[in-house]
Order: C-alpha cells, then sequence, then structure tokens
C-alpha cells in the first residue's frame, strides 16, 4: 500500500471523525432539551423553573459531553487505549461499591420488602 493511500484514507479518518464530532454535539443538544423540559416539567423537583432554566440546563449538559468527547480524544492519542471506552468502564466500576452494598443490605425489619442477594 503506497503513502499517498495511507495518506487518503488518513484524510477520510479525520473528517468521519469531524463529523462524529458534529453529529454528538447535535444529539447531545436534543437530548439535553428533552432532559431540561423534563426536569421543569416535573412538580416540585425544580424550585421555581425561571425561562433559564431550560437553556442553561442544555448549556451545562452539553458543555460535559463535550468535555468527555474531548477527553476522551486526550486518552486515545495519548495511546493510553480507546478513550470513550475507558470513561465508560470507570463509570461502571466507580458504581460497583454502591450497587454491591444496596444489593446485599438486609432487612431491618421481620416484615421487610427488601431482599437481600447475598
Amino acid at each position: 500500500m503506497g503513502k499517498a493511500a495511507q495518506g487518503r484514507r488518513r484524510s477520510r479518518r479525520k473528517q468521519l471523525n469531524q463529523y462524529t464530532r458534529y453529529l454528538t454535539v447535535v444529539l447531545a443538544l436534543f437530548q439535553s432539551f428533552g432532559i431540561a423540559v423534563g426536569l421543569s416539567s416535573q412538580q416540585g423537583l425544580v424550585y421555581e423553573p425561571a425561562v433559564i432554566f431550560v437553556p442553561s440546563t442544555i448549556a451545562v449538559l452539553t458543555g460535559g459531553t463535550m468535555f468527555l468527547m474531548w477527553l476522551g480524544e486526550q486518552i486515545t492519542a495519548r495511546g493510553v487505549g480507546n478513550g470513550v471506552s475507558l470513561i465508560i468502564f470507570s463509570g461502571i466500576v466507580a458504581r460497583l461499591p454502591a450497587a454491591s452494598a444496596s444489593c446485599c443490605r438486609w432487612p431491618t425489619r421481620v416484615n421487610s420488602t427488601a431482599s437481600s442477594c447475598c
């Protein structure tokens, strides 16, 4: 395979990564809008939801998504591994102690509906 073909392949990969970034931001905007509207429509969940609540929620959630996308790209660029997969994996592993503790909690009363799995 020639250097020209490798250059074209690298260029296509960069273009595909750019399209993926744009699509991620668009999806984050739609999802954050839905979350913001859903949160503001729940009674008592958001204390006096003003007009600024929805745009600020969209900005914060989309900004967080963009930060995680950037962080994943930095991890991948440093050669540690697939950055986004490592971020997802670390989120799952971080919840394991709490999940196992809630699973193995013993009932405190005789007629308690809590179950134990351990």
